[in-house]
């Protein structure tokens, strides 16, 4: 292993906005890798040695001993490296629709905090965002700003519950609508952790989750 690959780092936001592969897709990812070689380069930040694209191919190829190539991106920001991931991975196609709601409400959270953008009023600014990320993404803007709410509510319960339970929700191994999940993190810590708790359990909604406590 080259002193360069050697070097390479995962960050777990980074690596957080990564769908995870299905137990067969990895299985089979793990077989191509073994009997072809990692073919596609690990794509890094530049500069920083942190995965950007590859994350399951550098898993196998380090379990494997397996050698692999990796291909430098720049990018100036950390914002821009996570808006690089989410562009990346919206032009997938084995997407779940929470995954797929989840970054693009990630990725109007992040834009319409960048710099570039013309200095007008706040709400201009959003609607310019809402609207470039609609067209581009064939949704409505109404979608967009609800995806936002959605991202912003999986990434607090990241932060507060734990990134193991979002990661779930985004993969809808546990399937709660989009507006249970946004309510459910505005409960109080306490509450919301025995909320998480009957809904690891088997509560489908919020309200029901909340029935079981009573």
């Amino acid at each position: 292993m080259s002193k360069e690959e050697s070097s390479i780092k995962i960050d777990q936001e980074f690596e957080f906005l990564i769908p995870v592969l299905s137990d067969e897709e990895y299985r089979q990812l793990d077989q191509n890798i073994q009997k072809d070689g990692c073919t596609d380069p690990i794509k890094v930040w530049a500069g920083h040695d942190i995965i950007l694209d590859g994350h399951n191919r550098y898993n196998i190829c380090r379990e494997r001993s397996i050698e692999y190539k990796t291909h430098p991106i720049e990018l100036e920001t950390r914002e821009a490296a996570i808006k690089w991931i989410i562009e990346n991975q919206l032009g997938r196609r084995n997407l779940t629709e929470s995954q797929k709601s989840y970054l693009r409400g990630k990725r109007y959270n992040i834009e319409k905090k960048l710099p570039h953008r013309p200095e007008k009023g706040a709400q201009n600014d959003h609607l310019k965002t809402s609207e470039k990320i609609a067209q581009e993404e064939k949704k409505s803007q109404a979608t967009v700003r609800r995806d936002a709410k959605y991202a912003e509510a999986v990434d607090l319960l990241k932060d507060g519950v734990g990134q193991e339970f979002s990661k779930k929700l985004i993969n809808e191994e546990i399937k709660l609508p989009k507006t249970d999940v946004i309510e459910l993190e505005k409960k109080p810590a306490e509450e919301r952790a025995a909320l998480v708790d009957e809904i690891q359990k088997g509560a489908k909604r919020l309200s029901e989750a909340e029935i079981a406590l009573e």
